[in-house]
Formats: structure tokens, sequence, C-alpha cells
């Protein structure tokens, strides 16, 4: 299963049935060091930013003073990315729900590839989870016309039984090596679905420069790439980004490390 994916920069065949992590596929790494440790209670998924605690262990973000990026996971539970699929609202005050449930950063938009109107809850929208309720006479969302949403959400242990663990049958892959992790930590090309989903990227200008989440205002993002100017506060730049995601491609594109733009 998979299919060719294209963009002006790279193509390769995806192989995930359910896009998460990095695609190692299309990944350009030049140095990957396996020589560090875990902290103890440690948690992350494939492709976030760690950092270093006091002690020289590796925890994921918070922000400042990134190290690298994760290569392999530590943990049990996985998210994948969504963007741009489509609900529509077919009465006002009606209801509609994504495919999948357990959902955190997500958009709703009136025109898919991150345009159009950015809809806002609770003028146009409430929800409860993935089910959305049009707000009635208030809302600007026009009856009937697609919605496009962009969100991440938590994986079934069915999905990853469907897709398959690794060689050992975990989905954990520092348990076998006594807590070790190969971290990314040089200048390198990655595409990964560890960004935030509620936010939209370029490849020009601000929008394209990436930071680690976590700071002010996004404790639930720590680890995570994003453009987010609430969570950027006194964080340390990490990267461009290089591929807008869509929804044949959800992955972000980024070179990682190199230099901020500074155009406005």
């Amino acid at each position: 299963m998979g299919s060719l994916l294209n963009s002006p920069r790279m193509a390769a065949f995806q192989s995930q049935i359910y896009p998460r992590g990095l695609d190692l596929a299309r990944c350009v790494i030049q140095q990957d060091v396996g020589t560090f440790q875990a902290a103890s209670g440690a948690s992350w998924e494939q492709g976030m930013i760690l950092s270093l605690d006091a002690s020289g262990y590796l925890v994921k973000g918070p922000g400042i003073h990134p190290f690298g990026v994760a290569k392999w996971n530590l943990t049990q539970s996985f998210t994948a990315a969504i963007v741009d699929e489509v609900i529509s609202f077919s009465i006002s005050g009606g209801t509609a729900s994504l495919k999948h449930a357990s959902i955190s950063n997500f958009q709703l938009r009136s025109a898919a590839n991150f345009g159009g109107s950015l809809y806002q809850n609770p003028r146009d929208f409430t929800n409860v989870d993935n089910l959305f309720t049009h707000s009635g006479g208030g809302s600007t969302i026009p009856v009937g016309s697609p919605v496009y949403v962009s969100y991440t959400y938590q994986l079934l242990a069915s999905d990853l039984d469907f897709e398959g663990r690794n060689f050992w049958n975990f989905t954990d892959d520092v348990t076998i090596a006594n807590g070790r992790i190969t971290v990314i930590t040089d200048n390198a090309i990655l595409f990964t679905t560890m960004y935030d989903t509620s936010q939209v990227y370029t490849t020009t200008g601000t929008g394209s420069n990436l930071y680690c989440g976590g700071g002010v205002g996004g404790a639930a993002n720590i680890g995570l790439f994003t453009n987010a100017a609430a969570e950027i506060a006194a964080a340390q730049f990490v990267g461009n980004v290089i591929q807008v995601p869509t929804a044949n491609d959800p992955f972000l594109g980024l070179r990682l490390f190199g230099q901020a733009l500074v155009t406005t």
C-alpha cells in the first residue's frame, strides 16, 4: 500500500498507511548520533524535537536550546496528521463528524491548502472532540458548503496492529536499546507529522521559520515544530519549511537548523 508523492522538490513512495513520525524514505540525514540516553520517564514520537536536561539526558522539547530530532519512538501512544478532511453542515445548527476521534490542534477553513476564511469557535462552530456543530444564525459557515479541517488525531491500538510493528513486535523503539536513542543533530532535510496542525505554514517569509513548541501558551505542543508567535517567546530557531502539508501529503517538509529568514 502507498502512493507516489510529488512536490516541486522531492518524490517518494509513501508506504505509511497512517502518516506519522518521519518519512525516512525522503529524509536526508547527515549526522545521527545514537549514544545519548533518554531521561527516566521521558517519552516522545519519532520526528519530535529533543533537548538535553540538566543531567545530560534526552527529554522532549521544551522549546529552548533544542538538541536535535528523534529518529525513533519512545512511546506507546501515537498520533497522525490529517490535512483538508472535508465535512459540511446540511442545515443551520446541524452536526458533522470527522473520520477520526481524539483530535487536537485543529483548524476549519473555507478553502483547501489552508486558504480562505479561518472559522472560529464558538462564533462559527462548537465541537466535542470530532463532532462539530454549526452555530446557527451567527455562523459564517455557509450551509451545504465544504469545510476543510486539518488536525492531529490519536491512533488506536488496532491501527498500529494493522500498520505493523517493528522487528521486536514493539512500537517503542528505544526500549530495545536500553534507553539510548538516535538523534538527528546536524543540518538535515526532514519530512515529519510532528508539527502544530492548527497553524498555516509557508515556504517564504516568516511563516517558514520553525521553532520548538511548548513556549508561552503552548504546553500541549512541547516538542512539535511550529511557527506560532504565542509559543516561540525565548525559543531557539530550528529550521525552515521547504514543503507545506497538503491533503495528498500531510508531512511538513523542513530544513533542520540553518538560518532564520528575516522577511516580514
